[in-house]
């Protein structure tokens, strides 16, 4: 069901018209969403979709905040079903897909994800919320606002700062979270995993908390993916737990760090940092023409296994066949979760 919906422009550097445009599938009990952003060159705009899943052992009974989203406003409007993908024409270098989809048990549909148009570059967002009362959806809502403000105050788009700038914005992100739900009851302990990447012509840099990912492939294989802040990548790296188990394994949800959640003192974890400059977490990715950057949430790898994932976006021939594969392959392994997807390629 989709609840808030905004486009927001802001001035800039010969800005002459921005068309704001966006569509929606609803298939039987699915609702696909499906973006269309247009900037002309030197302007930038934000699109900002959300939706709203829940995650195993919440109340199943939504009930809204009486505070809301602390977000922009939302629009009620429904939008016909449209066949396009995502066009960037301010960066005629890049291309994207996007989804989200509340599942197949969910009540509500938590997930809140975002693409911001910078002047040289674009942010993309995931973000899948935890809590009962509808506090999942609050926390994520607060973080795709506070995330999705950096770029407007980004002074260089030379790596360093952009790093430095995306963890300053997820730890202001907590701040805010945790503020709001001191500041209601039935909000305590809500909180959202993120996982984020500023995309440029040569580089991406990335951040992420809990156990949403992103992963790079080129040339039709996975090069990189992030690495859950869970339990049970804890257990897997000390070779107490396989992968295959680490599948089905009773913790595998249950998050070491995030933006918000409990306990209230946990300070929240975000990677990669800048020295840890390795293979195995490197903090700027190469970005080459044909490589795709796939952002979810555990809605997806948590259904699809490794191998098919992997197989799907190698065999993929558009951005909008293989999230549409991917999620297909969620909602039929069960949909036990709320799934959200943002596929992008460097052309």
């Amino acid at each position: 069901m989709l609840k808030e919906i905004e486009f927001e422009g802001s001035d800039g550097p010969d800005l002459r018209s921005l068309l704001k445009m966006f569509f929606g599938v609803v298939l039987g009990g699915m609702a696909a969403f499906l973006l269309l952003m247009v900037a002309r060159s030197g302007s930038w705009s934000t699109l900002l979709v959300s939706g709203e899943p829940r995650r195993e052992g919440e109340d199943d009974e939504p009930e809204e905040s009486e505070a809301g989203p602390a977000e922009p406003a939302a629009s009620e409007e429904s939008s016909q079903a449209s066949d396009d993908t995502i066009e960037l024409f301010g960066f005629d270098w890049l291309e994207g897909y996007a989804t989200t989809h509340q599942g197949l048990v969910r009540s509500e549909n938590q997930d809140r994800f975002l693409l911001d148009v910078g002047r040289e570059g674009v942010l993309a967002l995931v973000a899948d919320g935890m809590g009962g009362h509808s506090g999942g959806s609050v926390a994520s809502s607060v973080a795709v606002k506070t995330i999705g403000g950096m770029l407007g105050k980004l002074e260089s788009y030379e790596p360093k700062a952009v790093h430095r700038a995306m963890h300053d914005s997820f730890e202001r992100a907590d701040e805010a979270i945790r503020h709001r739900a001191s500041k209601e009851l039935k909000l305590q302990g809500m909180g959202t995993t993120a996982v984020g990447a500023v995309i440029t012509k040569d580089f991406v840099v990335h951040a992420y908390t809990g156990d949403s990912r992103l992963y790079h492939f080129r040339d039709g294989e996975l090069i990189y993916r992030t690495q859950d802040h869970s339990v049970v990548r804890y257990l897997q790296e000390e070779g107490l737990v396989s992968e295959e188990e680490a599948r089905t394994h009773p913790m595998r949800s249950r998050l070491t760090s995030s933006l918000g959640g409990s306990p209230p003192e946990r300070k929240v974890l975000v990677e990669p940092a800048w020295k840890k400059k390795s293979k195995s977490q490197p903090a700027v990715l190469d970005f080459r023409p044909g490589d795709v950057l796939l952002l979810c949430s555990d809605g997806l790898n948590g259904e699809v296994e490794p191998g098919v994932l992997e197989r799907i976006v190698a065999e993929g021939d558009s951005l909008k066949t293989c999230v549409q594969a991917l999620l297909n392959e969620a909602l039929e392994a069960g949909g036990r979760d709320n799934v959200t997807i943002l596929a992008l390629r460097r052309k």
